[in-house]
């Protein structure tokens, strides 16, 4: 079964990531576990005050579970700063997806801007799932970024397995050197790495895998061929070629979680699933 971590937060404001969370294990038939975080103070707690604020979160939360998603869920509480206490428990339990908040703030818990999602980025081998307010599981295809290297295969089959999931369609997106548009063309052209990047698709999907092939800036090709198509989520790999066609951790994923309000999932080289 599908193993899935929500990050989430006690503010009744801030229950997008939850929601979302919930109707995608729903959909996709996973076990979901809720994490939420006690941030140390200065003050010297006794183990009595710790454990009585933890079942409080912990009561809170499951009560928050029932009214907002109904969806049955484990619910884990973490002691320590909440980046951390996260990425290592994420990874110590090994999930398939783990879901987080960006572009909110605040919150009892601590796991709500882009700080917490930025973290488990480039600092967790996990597959990382971020994901805005809205709170709603959209129904348009799955886009993932495509650039035919070996390093962006793992992204690849990562998009493949959510689009089999959700029962939606997978589509490419392939952003060449915009230059190249500035050279004759003879019969037969086609840019630099298309043929691997088509193969790589296809490898995937079959013959007739569908593929956007939109020169540019990379975040900007991205943004324009995910509202082209109405996609619900679009995946990127945290290595690739380099150059305009690289989708490396410090530029890409994360100009892509500046601008998206679409749910971004991000996976690490070496992590198929």
């Amino acid at each position: 079964m599908t193993e899935i971590l929500v990050a989430t937060t006690t503010n009744k404001k801030l229950m997008g990531p939850l929601r979302w969370a919930a109707s995608f294990a729903e959909a996709t038939g996973g076990a979901l576990t809720v994490a939420h975080a006690i941030e140390p103070v200065s003050a010297e707690l006794s183990t009595d005050t710790w454990n009585q604020l933890a079942r409080r979160d912990h009561d809170e939360l499951v009560d928050l579970l029932a009214a907002t998603t109904g969806v049955p869920a484990r619910v884990e509480t973490l002691l320590g700063e909440p980046h951390h206490v996260l990425a290592d428990f994420a990874e110590a339990k090994d999930f398939d997806w783990v879901v987080v908040g960006h572009h909110s703030a605040g919150g009892t818990g601590g796991f709500g801007g882009t700080g917490t999602a930025l973290h488990l980025i480039r600092h967790t081998p996990c597959r990382v799932i971020a994901v805005g307010e809205s709170g709603v599981l959209g129904t348009g295809p799955v886009l993932v970024a495509v650039d035919g290297s070996a390093a962006n295969a793992d992204a690849v089959a990562a998009a493949a397995t959510l689009a089999t999931d959700l029962g939606v369609d997978l589509v490419g997106v392939f952003c060449p050197d915009p230059l190249a548009d500035s050279y004759p063309r003879p019969a037969g052209w086609s840019y630099r790495d298309e043929g691997a990047v088509r193969a790589e698709l296809a490898g995937v999907l079959g013959a007739d895998a569908e593929l956007i092939v939109r020169p540019g800036h990379p975040t900007e090709s991205i943004l324009a061929a995910a509202g082209e198509v109405s996609a619900q989520m679009v995946v990127v790999g945290t290595r690739g070629r380099g150059g305009f066609q690289g989708l490396r951790v410090g530029r890409v994923p994360i100009q892509l979680l500046d601008h998206l309000t679409l749910p971004l999932v991000v996976v690490p080289h070496g992590h198929a699933g």
